[in-house]
């Protein structure tokens, strides 16, 4: 253990050898090509999470479990079935992110 930290110390302190890619002809780089492929990835990553959050904008997270203030705690019998949402009236535009079927 003693020869462990002077070499730790000799290695840290000689230079390290250049590294020269001319030096050596079998060394290849990622290329241009490569490059395009990682801009393009980056590019339909933008595009997919700005169409998630269009979509996101549009789902009604309201699950129905707040009551208004003025609604009895509870309005309908034990074991009773929810009713399905009514349609709007006719004329009137339908909340933002339901789509009138």
């Amino acid at each position: 253990m003693s020869s462990f930290w002077p070499g730790v110390i000799r290695a840290a302190a000689s230079p390290a050898p250049a590294v020269n890619p001319g030096d050596n002809p079998n060394h290849v780089g990622p290329g241009l090509v490569a490059f395009f492929v990682v801009v393009g990835l980056g590019v339909a990553l933008f595009f997919l999470v700005r169409s998630m959050g269009h979509q996101l904008r549009k789902v009604d997270f309201d699950d129905g479990s707040q009551q208004p203030a003025d609604a009895p705690a509870s309005s309908a019998p034990t074991g009773a079935r929810p009713q399905p949402p009514q349609p709007p009236a006719a004329g009137r535009k339908p909340e933002r992110g339901r789509s009138e079927r």
